[in-house]
Formats: C-alpha cells, sequence, structure tokens
C-alpha cells in the first residue's frame, strides 16, 4: 500500500509521529525498551526528499534521524499544552 503525502502532510505527520513517541516513552529510562523507533525512523528518512530538513536531521554519530531544535520547540508547545490542560487527570502525576 502507498500513502501519498505532500510537504505540508508530512510536516504534519512527522510532528504526530515525535508527539506519539514523547507520550510512549519519554517516562522510560532505557532506550532499548523504546517500542516505536523503527517506525519514527522509518518517516523520520523521508525528511529530505520532502525539504524538511529544518525539523528532521540525520545525525551520523548516533547514525538516526532526530528532530530539530525547531521541531522540538513547536512540539513542546503541544504537549505542554496538554500537560497543562491535563494535569489533574493523571494518576501520581504532578
Amino acid at each position: 500500500m502507498m500513502i501519498e503525502l505532500n510537504e505540508e502532510l508530512y510536516r504534519k505527520l512527522a510532528k504526530l509521529v515525535y508527539i506519539g513517541e514523547w507520550v510512549v516513552n519519554s517516562h522510560r529510562a532505557n532506550e532499548e525498551d523504546y517500542e516505536f523507533t523503527d517506525i519514527e525512523q522509518h518517516i523520520y528518512s523521508y525528511s529530505e526528499k520532502f525539504g524538511c530538513n529544518d525539523i528532521i536531521e540525520y545525525d551520523e554519530e548516533h547514525d538516526m534521524y532526530l528532530p530539530t531544535k525547531d521541531m522540538d520547540d513547536q512540539v513542546m508547545d503541544f504537549i505542554d499544552e496538554f500537560l497543562d490542560t491535563n494535569k489533574g487527570d493523571f494518576i501520581g502525576f504532578n
């Protein structure tokens, strides 16, 4: 199956992948336990083809695609808003 995306949709998908990965893994101390790294890396690997090197960059040292500081700033606004809005809804969340 093929999914067609333009640059705008790819940018939105990359942000959703970032948010999803953050929700699943931000509390895990051991990177070996990260469940979705494979799909995250697959989606991020298309960043250059979509002209999105401003939000995803390849890190040769770690042999991984990583969100840029700009992407981090954009997405953390969503995460912070979610956490602020739902702070009392999570057991044990401060």
